[in-house]
């Protein structure tokens, strides 16, 4: 019940990232349960985002002072994440009886989203990425974007947020979320229900309805912390790094302006960080 909060830095060219924060999610009476251990309840307040940034805590896409930063000179506009619906939700849910999340992750980015037009009135280009659950914000809401800005520039990348879910985590999440909503009109649902849907439903149906712009995603072969997430929905953590690869591949599949990159490696996410200079130059695509 906390008012929301985002931020913006400077730039000097007419370019801008949207970066959407990650933070884990919840979905059931036992994730919500647990706010702080595995979802970021509170967004962060401005003199945490200046700590970080004077302690050196944020590097990659935020280092103004790296001249191998090809962000450097954008400006930025960072969405923090509190809601435990990966972006996505507009529901006021309880779990029992004192026990009630806010899931207005889509309702929050809205604000972001009026201040990036009054701003931002024709920008050349935009690069939308997240770390995490930021990964989701970045690929739902791009379309968003896309249809707002028509003649900019748009690349999307959605960092360690591959989207390997159980069969049934779609059906158990999105009423509690009501994310549906948050689909634009067009999005063509497997089934006409939210059941079936899948990540491969997601980038393949946005990409495909936006062939100008440029979609991708990043991961390592072993990141933990998706195994962990995908544990937490009963799944099977030895499955993670086969259903990545093969989930990747289905959206490359069925797209023309999507690609992914996997390295080496557990380590999750890599945007936010210096391993974005120095992470192994291999991978399938």
């Amino acid at each position: 019940g906390t008012p929301f909060r985002f931020f913006a830095r400077g730039g000097q060219v007419n370019k801008v990232i949207i970066d959407f924060a990650g933070g884990g999610a919840c979905w059931d009476e036992v994730t919500c349960s647990v706010a702080g251990a595995i979802f970021q309840e509170k967004a962060p307040d401005e003199a945490s985002i200046k700590a970080a940034i004077e302690m050196n805590f944020l590097s990659g896409i935020y280092d103004q002072t790296n001249e191998d930063n090809p962000f450097k000179d954008w400006f930025l506009i960072h969405i923090p994440y509190c809601t435990g619906d990966i972006h996505w939700g507009n529901s006021t849910h309880e779990y029992k009886d004192g026990l009630t999340i806010e899931h207005k992750g889509y309702v929050n980015t809205q604000s972001a989203m009026n201040y990036l037009k009054e701003h931002f009135p024709n920008p050349e280009e935009v690069f939308i990425t997240g770390c995490s659950a930021g990964a989701y914000g970045a690929i739902l809401h791009s379309t968003t974007v896309a249809q707002e800005f028509p003649e900019a520039k748009m690349t999307v990348l959605g960092d360690s947020g591959a989207g390997i879910i159980t069969d049934e985590w779609f059906a158990d999440s999105f009423p509690n979320w009501k994310a549906e909503e948050a689909l634009p009109s067009w999005f063509e649902l497997p089934g006409g229900t939210v059941e079936g849907l899948t990540i491969v439903d997601v980038y393949s149906e946005i990409a495909n309805y936006h062939p100008n712009a440029r979609f991708a995603q990043y991961s390592t072969a072993f990141d933990s912390n998706q195994e962990f997430y995908y544990t937490a929905m009963n799944g099977d953590a030895s499955e993670w790094g086969g259903k990545l690869i093969t989930t990747l591949d289905d959206i490359v599949a069925e797209t023309k302006n999507f690609t992914y990159y996997v390295t080496p490696g557990e380590v999750h996410c890599i945007t936010p960080y210096s391993i974005m200079y120095t992470s192994p130059a291999t991978g399938p695509s």
